[in-house]
């Protein structure tokens, strides 16, 4: 939410699997501790159901994970995820509030840290996020436009301080006005000497202050907060930098992301998304609008980067036995200079499948692996603690 656009916060390898299991666990012996205590102080037995069938909501849970990743940027990397999550109330319709911190360190010593929280009212009537976060990774960079060959990668490294706060009302049934606010300083330490980046001609490259207002308006009908089943989810918002207040460059982030989600038999969910974002400005190269990472899995974040970016999955979730799913996905994207270029540029495709495993039957929150494809080889690997949309 407030996080430097690119951390990473889903890439992974094959131990996530392992890993897993003993952060199953170890979730669970949390949990059951917290049960047998609410249970000795409570004479009264209760269900653990409700008139439906369908598992109570709980008043609160913790959930830590560690998993260990190699990859190529950073070699070993150690990911520690936790949260602890409860309710305001216990009414069937009020969401799980979460304090988490997720952190990785890597043995190239290269550093992520964030805190969060995302509250929830009663009755979701008011709706808070807020974060801060450190890190220090580095990534990739292949220029700006739709076109930009592979050959033109070079690694760059930001250090990064983000603090961000988003506050949502409910105006009218499952829509709400919202307001932020997002501050980040970021300072490109390495570049790769005689590269696009080491002139410091383009914007952000030799380091950037966002002091960004945010406005917008969402619709918010989903039945499950972390893996829904039914319902819609709209966002539009506009973000605005302002060099009065601190802000490097003068620039606007435009987004519109839609989500559609179909309980179409009672196994499965066919879950939609169809996102434009745009920018106008003088736009640090980070804050663009970009092809990649979570929204096309294939490609690494940051694959290309300009000035508008239209893009859109399908996803069939499918439920296999106990706590286990598989998914399958496609989608496609598009970026250009402007709104206008987007019928001209090169489509760039995905597929892929993916594992689930359900660490929590009551808040349906999953763990996910997936591997996804795309054009001219392109592949990607990443695990990850919610749905990508």
């Amino acid at each position: 939410m407030c996080a430097a656009r690119g951390s990473p916060a889903r890439r992974g390898g094959a131990w996530g699997l392992v890993v897993l299991l003993g952060g199953v666990a170890l979730a669970h012996d949390i949990r059951a501790q917290a049960k047998a205590a609410n249970d000795s102080s409570n004479a009264t037995p209760s269900s653990d159901t409700t008139a439906s069938g369908k598992p109570k909501p709980q008043r609160k849970a913790f959930y830590v994970y560690l998993v260990p990743t190699s990859e190529k940027l950073t070699g070993l990397k150690l990911t520690l995820v936790g949260a602890y999550l409860w309710r305001t109330a216990l009414d069937g319709t009020t969401r799980p509030s979460a304090i988490f911190h997720h952190s990785a360190y890597t043995a190239n010593h290269q550093l992520l840290i964030g805190f969060g929280g995302d509250l929830w009212a009663p009755q979701n009537t008011r709706h808070l996020k807020f974060g801060i976060e450190y890190s220090k990774f580095p990534g990739p960079f292949y220029g700006i436009g739709p076109r930009t060959p592979q050959s033109a990668e070079e690694l760059f490294t930001p250090r990064t301080f983000a603090l961000g706060a988003t506050a949502q009302k409910e105006i009218r049934p499952h829509t709400f006005a919202q307001l932020g606010l997002h501050i980040l300083h970021a300072t490109i330490v390495e570049v790769v000497p005689g590269g696009m980046l080491s002139a410091g001609t383009i914007p952000g490259s030799t380091g950037y202050t966002n002091v960004a207002p945010e406005i917008g308006l969402v619709v918010d009908s989903r039945d499950q907060l972390f893996d829904p089943r039914q319902g819609d989810f709209i966002e539009a918002h506009v973000r605005v930098n302002l060099p009065p207040f601190g802000g490097t460059y003068g620039y606007q982030l435009y987004l519109l992301d839609a989500r559609f989600y179909r309980h179409v038999v009672p196994s499965a969910v066919l879950a939609m998304q169809g996102a434009f974002e745009g920018a106008s400005g003088t736009v640090p190269f980070e804050e663009l609008p970009q092809l990649g990472g979570g929204d096309l899995r294939a490609y690494v974040f940051g694959r290309w980067r300009d000035r508008a970016a239209l893009r859109g999955q399908v996803e069939w979730r499918q439920h296999v036995i106990w706590r286990v799913g598989v998914v399958g996905f496609v989608g496609a994207g598009v970026i250009g200079p402007g709104l206008w270029s987007l019928g001209s540029v090169p489509v760039r495709p995905i597929y892929g499948v993916g594992f689930r495993f359900n660490m929590s039957t009551k808040e349906n929150a999953n763990f996910s692996m997936d591997y996804a494809r795309g054009q001219a080889g392109a592949s990607s690997f990443s695990f990850g603690f919610a749905e990508n949309f």
